[in-house]
């Protein structure tokens, strides 16, 4: 190779590397501002349940996962839904948008925890999830009891597999 040629290919080298970075960057960005600001929507269901003493009893209807969350979510009967997200999914964000616009249908025993398909491995290999925009009800032992996608239809397909 000549001296030009080299010179261009450490050219397209040296940009393709600093797209690499910056992408790097902004992905482990978003993944840190959802861990440090869980997505939650309880003042959404505030306003919008239709039974205000129903939203003042339960204040976190969407919240991070988190071992103690699961665990305050199936107290007393509770029934607790694991939504294994990520932020670049169409149909999780689909999803997400769903339960937002439709918080007043959300049965106000369930309590749906996110957790982030990207970072949450251990979580993924115990209840076998493959893919993210995947619902996992659990028992208050952790137990799944119902695994399903929804395709984007959050609200929908909560309310037909949520037992």
């Amino acid at each position: 190779m000549n001296k030009n040629t080299m010179l261009v290919l450490g050219g397209i080298v040296v940009v393709v590397a600093v797209l690499v970075g910056k992408t790097f960057l902004a992905n482990s960005q978003t993944v840190n501002q959802e861990t440090a600001n869980p997505t939650t929507i309880s003042d959404t269901a505030n306003q919008q349940a239709t039974n205000p003493a129903e939203s003042e009893e339960k204040t976190s209807w969407y919240t991070a996962y988190s071992p103690e969350a699961l665990a305050a979510a199936t107290v007393d009967d509770q029934k607790a839904v694991i939504f294994f997200h990520a932020s670049w999914c169409p149909t999780c964000k689909a999803a997400s948008e769903d339960f937002q616009s439709n918080i007043g249908q959300i049965p106000s025993d369930v309590t749906i925890l996110k957790a982030d398909y990207d970072t949450r491995t251990e979580l993924k290999k115990k209840y076998g999830v493959v893919m993210q925009d995947t619902f996992v009800q659990v028992d208050s032992q952790g137990n799944a009891l119902a695994t399903w996608n929804s395709g984007g239809e959050g609200i929908k397909t909560l309310l037909a597999n949520v037992r």
